[in-house]
């Protein structure tokens, strides 16, 4: 019988709350990948999401992941605790290279000190418009019993595509 990692309970339990949310029509599952990399022997499961609305919003991705060390160290029982990171970016194009300092602090109150919170902006030639992605990481591992975290993420991620959506 197959043993589940940690990555794969949390796998799980991010997948199942998100596809939740798209059935309630929340939210819209826009894209989806599930990657073992056998060069790094690492595992990597992203699910992205947008607003179910006619305008342009921006959208989010979430991923999941688990380094070498991390998954043989659990897979050879030598880890007692073994646990993931966590990436989310939210994609947003914009007519303007602006930076709304106020709009970022909000953002950064939505995720509090636990997330390393990243702005990037880069222009689209030759049509001047400009892509603006911000990006969070974890600073701790998210443990198999941390999947309220991932949950709260997800809410985390859709309050933060609601305030950009009403720039």
């Amino acid at each position: 019988m197959f043993d589940p990692t940690t990555f794969d309970n949390l796998k799980v339990i991010l997948e199942g709350y998100v596809y939740d949310l798209d059935l309630d029509n929340v939210i819209v599952v826009t894209d989806r990948s599930d990657l073992v990399n056998l060069a790094t022997m690492s595992r990597s499961f992203s699910i992205s999401f947008k607003l179910p609305i006619e305008n342009p919003t921006p959208t989010v991705k979430i991923q999941l992941e688990m380094i070498h060390e991390q998954l043989s160290g659990e897979l050879l029982g030598k880890l007692e605790h073994p646990g993931c990171r966590v990436k989310i970016k939210i994609y947003e194009v914009k007519e303007s290279s602006s930076i709304d300092e106020i709009l970022v602090e909000r953002l950064k109150r939505i995720w509090g000190k636990s997330y390393d919170l990243k702005l990037y902006v880069t222009q689209q030639i030759p049509e001047n418009r400009f892509h603006h992605q911000y990006s969070l990481e974890t600073l701790m591992l998210v443990l198999e019993v941390d999947g309220e975290i991932l949950l709260n993420m997800v809410e985390y991620a859709m309050d933060s595509i609601k305030l950009l959506s009403q720039e």
